[in-house]
């Protein structure tokens, strides 16, 4: 199934100047056949380790979703694993100036997000009562989505996947400086009280 769907995208590049359809427009016509089959196939297999680590990412969103208390370090745990999942593509050295760049976008972006977030300071715990939000549980099911499904081209498809790894790079440093970002502007505002 794959294997067509490659196979009419590079059939594209050969005759794209004849004004043949996009590769997507091809890619839809291939798939649209056996989609169900494609779904099934992928499914199957897919690593039996990584049906936890969806869940507990599920787990971890549906959390950040109620009212909760934590400490402000807590926030740390998450922009520390994306990083250290992310270190294979990080330290390459055509990739660290883009994975930087996008970290600090990231950043940026859940440094703003959160100021907008309720938030109530208890100096006497140690610990911060944050409101629920689902910005968190989208950051980390697209974290995942990105990873899945840059794995399953990293095994089906290696040259395809290293041909779109800038998207892949892109994307989780983007999300992890979310966190980071977060975790950032919750402590500024800790000790600011």
């Amino acid at each position: 199934m794959l294997e067509n769907v490659v196979r009419h995208v590079c059939q594209w590049h050969l005759h794209s100047a004849s004004g043949d359809p996009e590769p997507t427009v091809l890619i839809f016509n291939a798939m649209q056949e056996n989609y169900s089959q494609f779904i099934i196939e992928v499914i199957i297999g897919t690593p039996l380790w990584v049906w936890p680590i969806l869940c507990y990412l599920l787990y971890v969103g549906f959390k950040a979703t109620r009212d909760r208390v934590i400490s402000p370090y807590k926030l740390m745990i998450m922009p520390l694993v994306f990083i250290i999942v992310n270190y294979k593509i990080m330290f390459i050295k055509s990739n660290l100036m883009t994975h930087i760049g996008f970290l600090l976008i990231g950043c940026g972006l859940g440094f703003i997000l959160a100021k907008n977030i309720p938030i109530q300071i208890l100096k006497a715990r140690k610990k911060i009562g944050v409101s629920g939000e689902y910005y968190s549980l989208i950051i980390l099911l697209a974290f995942f989505i990105t990873k899945y499904i840059f794995g399953y081209l990293q095994a089906v498809h290696p040259l395809v996947a290293a041909e779109y790894s800038f998207i892949q790079i892109s994307v989780c440093a983007l999300l992890s400086g979310f966190f980071l970002g977060k975790f950032f502007c919750f402590l500024r505002r800790y000790y600011s009280v």
